[in-house]
C-alpha cells in the first residue's frame, strides 16, 4: 500500500486498523457490500483494498458503490459534515480495465476545465496488469 501512497504524492503509512469489512444495508431492499479490506490510517482515513483475478465487468461503478458507501457511513444523523474524512480506494486487478498502458492509475474528482478539485477526501487508486 505505501508504494500505491508514495506514487500519488501521499506520505507512507505509519500503520493501519482494520475494520469490519460488512456493511450493513440501511434498510432490507439494499445491497449489502463485503470489501476485502476495510481499514482505517492512524490519520483517521478510511481505505478499501480491493484484489480481483478475473474480470467482474462494472469494476468502475462497484469502486464509486463502495468509496461512497464508506463516506456515507462516517457521519451520522445530525452529525456535521467537517468530520468526514478521506476515503482512499485501491484495486489491486489482474487485468486491465482502462484504456490505457499504465499499471497505477489516480483518479479524483475535479472539474474538467479548470481541474479544481471538487473535494480533497477523493481519491481512488487501480493498479492494475499492463497490456
Amino acid at each position: 500500500m505505501n508504494s500505491t501512497f508514495r506514487e500519488a504524492g501521499e506520505p507512507s503509512l505509519k500503520e493501519i486498523i482494520l475494520l469490519n469489512p460488512y456493511t450493513e444495508p440501511d434498510s432490507p431492499d439494499d445491497k449489502q457490500s463485503i470489501m476485502d479490506i476495510k481499514a482505517r490510517t492512524a490519520k483517521g482515513e478510511i481505505l478499501n483494498v480491493e484484489m480481483q483475478l478475473f474480470n467482474p465487468y462494472h469494476m468502475e461503478k462497484r469502486t464509486l458503490f463502495y468509496w461512497s458507501e464508506m463516506y456515507y457511513h462516517q457521519i451520522p444523523r445530525g452529525g456535521n459534515y467537517n468530520t468526514l474524512q478521506k476515503c482512499v480506494t485501491i484495486n489491486i486487478l489482474n487485468y486491465s480495465c482502462l484504456p490505457n498502458e499504465r499499471y497505477h492509475s489516480v483518479f479524483h474528482l475535479r472539474e474538467d476545465h479548470t481541474g479544481i478539485a471538487c473535494a480533497n477526501g477523493v481519491r481512488c487508486s487501480d493498479e492494475g496488469a499492463q497490456r
